[in-house]
């Protein structure tokens, strides 16, 4: 077996495989590249100088001004090559997540930056495994409470969207934690809504199944945050 040796090459010197059938998300790889830095190399054909495992880190690592990029180097034939582009998409493709594993290791980091997933996708697991919990992190306080129907966990984790449910109980306040620029770029999102709304010719609806609830949720979390920011200023 031939030894695999990391070189480094000129971003410029290389190229993506044509055939590559792959379109990856070229913006969470440059995130990532940002806070983690590169940590693998890609991999090249000598002959051709074609990417055949890598394709969108170098398009990452392009987009950002860098001029070299770690690399290995095959002298393998085309046919090969191919062989190597191809098995490396679907090995990834045929993946599944044990779910409960990856909600626990989500939930255990600080800071979802450069993990390639958001809070959103966080929040819609935890439905999913059903969790319990009540976590203090940097950005706040995280409450997920468990129902009493556990949702089948979807193939290769992501959690299947679905459409919101009208309010079968009381609503309750929920004080979120952020910081005054974080909280007055919220209530101004807020504030958009409820103006589209008031445009409209309408004014808040009751909360009543049926009725979309996300103007009242909106006005009321706008209020908080703004009391949050003006007593933090």
């Amino acid at each position: 077996m031939s030894e695999l040796t990391v070189v480094k090459l000129g971003i410029d010197t290389i190229k993506p495989h044509p055939e590559n059938p792959r379109v990856g998300d070229v913006e969470a790889i440059v995130e990532s590249i940002r806070v983690n830095g590169i940590y693998k190399p890609i991999h090249v054909q000598k002959s051709t100088g074609f990417i055949i495992a890598g394709n969108h880190t170098w398009m990452a690592a392009k987009s950002e001004g860098r001029e070299e990029i770690d690399a290995i180097v095959h002298d393998i034939d085309d046919e090969k090559a191919k062989r190597i582009m191809l098995v490396d998409n679907r090995s990834a493709d045929k993946g599944e997540y044990d779910t409960d594993k990856l909600y626990a290791v989500l939930e255990s980091v600080l800071d979802l930056d450069g993990t390639g997933y958001d809070l959103d996708y966080v929040e819609t697991l935890g439905d999913v495994v059903g969790a319990n919990v009540s976590d203090s992190t940097e950005t706040g306080a995280v409450i997920k409470q468990k129902g009493e129907n556990k949702p089948e966990a979807p193939a290769n984790g992501k959690p299947k969207a679905t459409a919101p449910a009208a309010p079968t109980e009381p609503l309750k306040d929920i004080v979120i934690l952020m910081t005054v620029s974080k909280a007055q770029e919220f209530g101004a999102a807020a504030r958009t809504l409820q103006q589209r709304f008031e445009a409209g010719g309408q004014t808040a609806p009751e909360l009543v199944p049926g009725r979309d609830p996300s103007w009242t949720v909106a006005a009321s979390v706008y209020q908080l945050v703004m009391d949050a920011a003006k007593e933090e200023s």
